[in-house]
């Protein structure tokens, strides 16, 4: 006698190509154990996005293995040997898989026991995805809090600083004009223009700190104003020499370093020039012997770098890092808000250029400016 049995399998066969639809669109990969021939059975998709050989979708547990980080690996194998011992392990597991190209990626997987009439596991199936994607986002949140953190604790002590950085060029400038206005009648010539030149270095040191004081809450608020119209490089840079060249030290000579052929960029000439100047001022500070160089090379067809080079202190490595942050000062007892670069970095990337450093320590520095020759407004 010849027994049929027949059963719709219409509905399952709808809801395995649904589920398969799905997961075909993620990351998600299933898998199970088959405890009879010691092999893991893993969806198609999992060997060909990790980019693994595979011979039939199968991995032996000890190729498996070979493929887990070593730090993660004895978890991922405590988890599994509970589930074949028949004690239901339900928690993710997360643990690093190596790729074809010897990157490891993070997975979570997660697995459960078909059992028997005794609920003795025969199989062990489960789901792993990758969520690589989240770590990076995490690690990017995390240093992100890092630095807001990093950045508030300077900004306290930038706080405090500033009774003293204002006080001091503040009390020079209060002091000497008292003695010129109620000093006694014996003052020689020569103590009249030490007072006033004193009275007008301190001036200018009291305006820069209030200017990056100004610029940095424009840029904290979205409000700091551009004007964009041509301007001759040449131009800017002749200018600017001939205003830094009464601040050089003795012993410290300012060169012009332009090429034959005059480049005409467009940008904010005032912003510019701002950035320009800051460099220089920083490279009078740390240079007591030899020279500063500014100048401009055309890097391409619409490109140009501005560069100022001094042969003074330079920078450690360590200073190097962090010399664009805001509240940062390489050396705390020279004069500054610690303001000054982080403002010039933020003037360049609105100009869609870019700011670098390069630095030996008693040689030393040379930052370079790349701007495009138009940006847009």
């Amino acid at each position: 006698r010849i027994v049929l049995y027949y059963r719709n399998v219409l509905e399952e066969s709808t809801q395995k190509h649904l589920l398969n639809i799905a997961l075909s669109r993620t990351q998600i990969f299933q898998w199970s154990y088959d405890m009879e021939s010691n092999l893991m059975i893993i969806d198609p998709r999992y060997f060909e996005y990790l980019g693994i050989p595979t011979r039939d979708y199968t991995l032996t547990s000890e190729e498996f293995a070979y493929l887990i980080h070593p730090d993660d690996r004895q978890s991922v194998i405590d988890a599994l040997s509970m589930q074949l011992d028949g004690n239901l392990y339900e928690a993710p597991v997360q643990y690093r898989l190596r790729r074809d190209d010897g990157s490891w990626e993070w997975f979570e997987a997660q697995s459960t026991y078909v059992g028997q009439l005794k609920e003795t596991p025969f199989r062990v199936v489960g789901i792993c995805m990758s969520t690589q994607k989240y770590k990076d986002t995490e690690d990017r949140l995390n240093e992100a809090l890092r630095k807001a953190r990093h950045s508030d604790e300077l900004k306290s002590i930038f706080l405090a600083n500033m009774s003293h950085e204002i006080r001091t060029p503040l009390n020079a400038i209060v002091g000497f004009s008292s003695l010129l206005a109620y000093g006694e009648s014996d003052l020689t010539k020569d103590d009249i223009i030490e007072f006033t030149s004193l009275i007008e270095k301190n001036s200018q040191l009291l305006m820069v700190l209030i200017s990056d004081i100004l610029d940095l809450s424009k840029i904290e608020s979205n409000t700091m104003e551009f004007n964009f119209c041509n301007i001759s490089l040449h131009q800017v840079l002749n200018e600017i020499g001939s205003a830094q060249r009464m601040n050089m030290k003795k012993g410290v000579e300012l060169l012009l370093d332009l090429p034959g052929q005059e480049v005409t960029i467009y940008t904010d000439p005032t912003r510019l020039s701002q950035v320009i100047n800051n460099l220089v001022n920083n490279a009078i500070k740390f240079t007591s012997e030899g020279n500063i160089r500014i100048g401009y090379r055309p890097a391409s067809s619409d490109r140009v770098k501005i560069f100022v080079e001094d042969t003074g202190t330079g920078m450690a490595k360590e200073v190097i890092e962090h010399i664009f942050d805001r509240f940062y000062k390489g050396d705390a007892f020279k004069q500054g808000t610690g303001l000054g670069l982080a403002i010039c970095r933020t003037i360049v990337e609105r100009f869609k250029g870019k700011i670098e450093v390069a630095s030996t320590p008693g040689k030393g520095t040379r930052f370079t400016i790349t701007l495009p020759l138009k940006v847009e407004e």
